[in-house]
């Protein structure tokens, strides 16, 4: 009887290889290669998994490639350096065993010899192998895991990559990006946008750590970093001080998260950044319809104010915009300017703040304790969480107010004259101002009417 010719496949696979070299699956290949020589088997296939896990769940494209050359007949013969390169799960060797029983494809290791996948007994010794594979696994997963734990509660640095910010390690600060991050902290606390920070940096040359365009989110992501106030996380939770040098302290960090985060910082900014301090400040006053009015381009070029709503409304921006900034000039000139500054975030203390805030958390960190010693049910560490966490977020929008400069306060105090000051401020913050000081209606004119007539705009002072 003759020998059966085998047409043979090489499959290598290696779960890491960080330098990209594909030595190890090489050296499986070359062994392979060298049973297949003692086997007198014919090699006409070689399959590489390299850096490509078999316990992920993710797809194998080298592992796919061999399963379809074996349904197709191409090959009659498996060589591989040891079972667990093949699979470490038992939902992917199972229809394997069907595949082998259907197609008596003949399975050779370098490590383990013959793999009888047409027998009980090797198909119970193959779900054995991999059942203890897949433990392996789960073990290594555990003590990565638990050792990930401890290191994020040591405050050890624990990323693969370079971070905006730091240098590779976090042993030390790259200068410009921390620069670049304390100067786009210190944007969005006088009441900036992320989209003038992304141009801040852009101007600078920026790029992110991985050398590609800044972009609006990670801009945000960025700002919004534990890491940058050296905040130890792990699975969403501050777990410790970070022990790498920080770039801002935590006061600032929720702050300026407190601020990023509010569901009402752009409910007053149509389109984004602010370009007219009108856009989302001024009111439509068409039969009292109330929506916010934004700029846009009329028909002879000049730039108008018009409702988002409805075209039912419209008015040349620069004339609007100069009746409101003599209505501005004029409060800030008089005699109540000074009392304004009375009512500024600074006059909050911080200090008691800060001091009951890390009550509040003390009192969080309390409730888990009970519950773990059975003092109270997860019902009551609930409702504490919770009762306890709304207290803790109003206290961070007090936090939040007085490390934010208030733009009115620097405006009186900046000792320049009104009128050479007002339009060297963004245009964001000029919108700001005017909310805090009065509330403009755009009244609709008469058909017919030309030029601009201050009795159709209604400006009401804002009662603190």
């Amino acid at each position: 009887m003759v020998a059966m010719e085998r047409q043979a496949a090489i499959y290598s696979r290696i779960s890491s290889d960080p330098d990209g070299t594909e030595l190890a699956v090489e050296r499986q290949v070359k062994d392979c290669q060298a049973l297949a020589t003692k086997l007198g088997w014919t090699v006409i296939e070689i399959h590489r998994d390299n850096d490509v896990s078999a316990y992920s769940g993710k797809p194998r494209p080298a592992y796919l490639k061999l399963v379809e050359s074996i349904r197709a007949g191409r090959i009659n013969a498996l060589l591989i350096w040891h079972p667990d390169r093949l699979h470490r799960s038992t939902a992917e060797l199972e229809p394997f065993i069907e595949l082998c029983e259907k197609t008596d494809v003949a399975i050779q290791s370098c490590q383990s010899g013959l793999i009888d996948l047409s027998s009980p007994g090797g198909k119970m010794t193959a779900r054995i192998v991999g059942a203890v594979a897949r433990h392996e696994v789960d073990q290594a997963r555990a003590r990565m895991k638990r050792a990930h734990e401890a290191h994020a509660q040591a405050g050890k640095w624990r990323l693969g990559q370079r971070p905006f910010g730091w240098e590779m390690g976090g042993e030390s600060l790259r200068d410009d990006e921390a620069d670049a991050i304390r100067s786009g902290v210190e944007t969005i606390l006088r009441g900036g946008t992320i989209r003038a920070v992304l141009r801040d940096w852009q101007a600078r040359g920026l790029v992110s750590a991985q050398g590609k365009e800044l972009s609006h989110t990670a801009v945000r992501r960025i700002l919004v970093s534990p890491r940058i106030a050296g905040i130890s996380m792990h699975h969403g939770h501050v777990v410790g001080k970070g022990a790498w040098p920080t770039i801002i302290d935590e006061d600032t960090h929720r702050a300026v998260t407190t601020i990023m985060k509010d569901p009402g910082r752009r409910s007053g900014n149509v389109g984004g950044e602010r370009k007219y301090q009108g856009t989302g400040v001024y009111l439509c006053g068409v039969d009292d319809c109330g929506s916010v009015v934004q700029s846009y381009n009329g028909n002879n070029g000049k730039k108008s104010y018009r409702c988002v709503r409805s075209p039912h409304l419209a008015r040349r921006q620069v004339d609007v915009d100069e009746y409101v900034d003599e209505y501005i000039f004029e409060k800030l000139s008089g005699p109540d300017a000074r009392i304004m500054l009375g009512n500024r975030p600074s006059k909050i203390d911080v200090n008691a703040l800060t001091l009951e805030r890390e009550k509040k958390q003390a009192l969080k960190n309390e409730l888990i304790d009970d519950r773990l010693s059975g003092i109270i049910d997860a019902e009551g560490l609930r409702r504490g969480s919770l009762r306890l966490q709304a207290e803790i977020a109003v206290i961070d929008r007090e936090l939040a107010r007085a490390r934010t400069d208030d733009p009115l306060a620097n405006l009186l105090l900046s000792g320049e004259q009104l009128e050479e000051a007002w339009p060297k401020i963004p245009v964001d913050v000029r919108g700001q101002i005017i909310s805090r000081l009065c509330t403009v209606t755009i009244l609709p004119s008469p058909r017919g009417r030309r030029g601009f007539d201050p009795d159709f705009v209604r400006i009401e002072a804002v009662v603190d």
